[in-house]
């Protein structure tokens, strides 16, 4: 055909087998440049004019002709033509309650097309899915976002020694005039490579961005030792090249097109739906989102093998759904420390004693290293010696949110002529977004998975209260009463007969508490504090307590109610016994330790406050937090975190939301470009 272009382009592929590697750091991902070990394609072309007739041996050598070879094909790329397979999942022990991807894992979704022509080099195309906040994947009806926008936190399969969770179809449908092959990679990183004839197609599982091995400006710690990340940093990039490409000159390009399913994507703590996409401001939400500080791997969170207790809580007290059926994995090391159970740990920390508002949420920090005692007058309690003591504290059992390492119970004695019901859950440091927007008003307490609610006050004063604190550790061990609905009934076989018969003809011969775990982060796997270790990456956990529907015998609403909270540390093991320290935990005087925000966490809250109708709404609280929120990020310094104090203190000006926000907006982009805050905040910003 006179028509066809040439010359005729070729692909030859090579392929290193029989090598054993060791000692590989994930961080170290780039080759090294060593002539004659580069695998690349040929950019000149080699060209011969005939070829040789004979063949020259050495001596003692055999000729071509009797060399044996095998016959069998290496393949380039995965059969096709044959049903799916089902994606491998994490091992049992992972903390999963189902399958949240329902139908929608049974379908292919339409994502986008590419159109492909005659490439000029062989550089790389870079394809972004975001299955969080795409607008292509957030149509009416069934949607690829709504698995993740109904959960906190996703993981996929690990079945080739790495964490695929998307899965896409490549199709390339190919014209007659058209024939070559292309590249697919399953993310930036040279972790997986396909290769597609024309008239092809590929299921390929892909590699999320914080996971591809390459530190970026959106890697955390918990990114490099644990396989679960936060469902809105769920962003995928797929590359692809055209490494062959013949055409005769009537057609110019083709079509390709990429279809998605959610593959091997787990999915754990639920929460109540959130909005599909919200197109309002997302442009600040992403820069902050993009613009935080990174913390480098601490020695003391480095990864050891894996181990889960077996055991199941009972289902049927939660007043949300649970954040798992069975314990988190990845964090609990049986090799690890030793067993040291004093008397002392028996004793109850009196963690905070005063009057909260109804109708509100409420936080208070269990920073257990720093924590001070109410009831006692001394600088250490049973928990803060501990932690003097002894440089790591390991847990030994763990929960939904992740290692459990005691329990809280709260307290509240009201007369009988008052009654009301609390709701409570206890979310660690690496959720701290979603207590944050919960203190500000902004999400309900009832819309996470673990919390709980207890009725409380009137005839129920000393009455039996089932309690629906996610206690799945084991770690409970409620003062003032057995806690009801826990793992504890199941391990003493007393779940479907809780009660005696007198007992249950007279509720107030035994009461029950208000209890749950006190979880940390997921990524830690031992509590080892150097003071600033864990203010920028906070670990301890936040206790949320609301008082609800407060009303007297004269149906009067009570604006405050009195509560205590006790805190006991259980079920940890400890390792490294120090003498002569010279940085210890400060035990501060009747002070409850500030709420501290990382600056990786300001987009979430960003996000919820441009979600809510009632931040827009001059006169609400939350259009006052909003405020607050806005005034701290436009005047801050360039630290690694804000407090809840340093929001909750700000000053609350006469300027309009939407000015605020451009002003934020111009201030991330001038801090991009090397204006220092000071600057800004001094020169005249005209709104556009």
């Amino acid at each position: 055909n006179e028509t066809v272009n040439t010359p005729i382009q070729i692909t030859v592929w090579c392929c290193v087998a029989d090598i054993e590697l060791t000692g590989y750091a994930i961080a170290d991902t780039q080759g090294y440049d060593i002539p004659g070990l580069n695998f690349n394609p040929v950019t000149s072309l080699v060209t011969g004019e005939e070829q040789a007739d004979n063949e020259v041996s050495a001596e003692g050598g055999k000729v071509v002709d009797e060399l044996s070879y095998d016959k069998s094909a290496i393949p380039v790329a995965p059969v096709v033509e044959q049903t799916a397979a089902a994606p491998d999942v994490p091992a049992e022990t992972t903390a999963t309650r189902k399958n949240d991807t329902g139908h929608l894992a049974t379908k292919w979704y339409d994502f986008v097309k590419i159109n492909l022509s005659a490439p000029t080099d062989l550089s790389w195309t870079v394809l972004t899915i975001d299955p969080y906040n795409d607008i292509r994947l957030s149509r009416d009806g069934e949607a690829m976002v709504l698995p993740w926008k109904r959960n906190v936190w996703t993981t996929g399969d690990r079945d080739i020694g790495y964490i695929r969770t998307l899965a896409a179809q490549i199709n390339v449908p190919r014209p007659p005039q058209i024939s070559g092959v292309l590249e697919v990679k399953d993310s930036v990183n040279n972790s997986s490579i396909s290769l597609v004839e024309f008239g092809g197609k590929v299921e390929i599982p892909l590699l999320p961005e914080v996971f591809n091995g390459l530190k970026t400006a959106k890697t955390l710690p918990r990114h490099w030792l644990n396989p679960w990340m936060r469902t809105a940093e769920s962003k995928i990039q797929l590359a692809y090249r055209i490494i062959a490409f013949n055409r005769t000159s009537d057609i110019a390009d083709l079509s390709v097109t990429v279809l998605l399913r959610p593959g091997g994507s787990q999915f754990q703590l639920p929460l109540k739906p959130e909005k599909r996409i919200d197109s309002r401001h997302i442009d600040i939400v992403n820069m902050l989102m993009d613009d935080f500080n990174r913390l480098a791997v601490r020695g003391e969170e480095q990864s050891l093998p894996e181990e889960t207790p077996p055991n199941l809580p009972n289902t049927s007290q939660f007043i949300t759904p649970m954040t798992a059926q069975t314990a988190e994995q990845y964090n609990l090391h049986s090799d690890l420390g030793g067993e040291e159970d004093l008397e002392l740990d028996e004793f109850p920390v009196l963690v905070f004693k005063g009057e909260i508002p109804t109708d509100e949420v409420t936080s208070i920090q269990l920073d257990l290293a720093k924590i001070y005692d109410f009831a006692w007058d001394g600088d250490e309690n049973a928990i803060s010696q501990k932690f003097l003591r002894f440089a790591h504290i390991i847990p030994k059992s763990a929960g939904g949110f992740g290692p459990v390492i005691g329990n809280y119970t709260i307290t509240a004695n009201l007369p009988t002529g008052v009654a009301g019901r609390i709701v409570h859950n206890c979310l660690p440091g690496d959720c701290v977004d979603l207590s944050v927007s919960r203190i500000f008003g902004l999400k309900s307490l009832l819309g996470i998975a673990g919390s709980a609610v207890s009725a409380i006050g009137g005839p129920l004063m000393n009455g039996l209260v089932n309690t629906a604190a996610p206690i799945l550790s084991g770690a409970a061990h409620a003062i003032g009463g057995e806690v009801v609905g826990g793992l504890a009934d199941a391990v003493l076989d007393v779940a479907s007969n809780v009660l005696t018969p007198k007992e249950k003809a007279q509720p107030s011969a035994n009461s029950s508490s208000i209890s749950g775990d006190i979880p940390i982060s997921r990524f830690v796997e031992m509590l080892k504090y150097v003071k600033p270790n864990y203010e920028s990456d906070p670990v301890f956990p936040t206790l949320l307590v609301e008082p609800q529907n407060f009303i007297t015998n004269a149906m009067t609403k009570l604006d405050k109610i009195p509560i205590e909270v006790f805190a006991n540390m259980r079920n940890v093991k400890v390792e490294r016994n120090l003498f002569d320290r010279t940085i210890v935990p400060e035990v501060v005087e009747e002070q409850i330790s500030d709420l501290v925000i990382p600056n990786e966490k300001l987009g979430y809250i960003m996000r919820d406050f441009l979600q809510s109708k009632h931040a827009f709404r001059p006169g609400t609280k939350q259009h006052t937090y909003f405020k607050q929120f806005l005034t701290v990020l436009q005047t801050r310094t360039s630290g690694r975190y804000v407090t809840l104090k340093q929001i909750t203190d700000a000053p609350v000006g006469d300027e309009l939301i939407s000015e605020q926000l451009e002003r934020v907006k111009r201030y991330l982009r001038s801090t991009l470009d090397g204006e220092t805050p000071d600057e800004f905040s001094t020169r005249k910003l005209l709104l556009q």
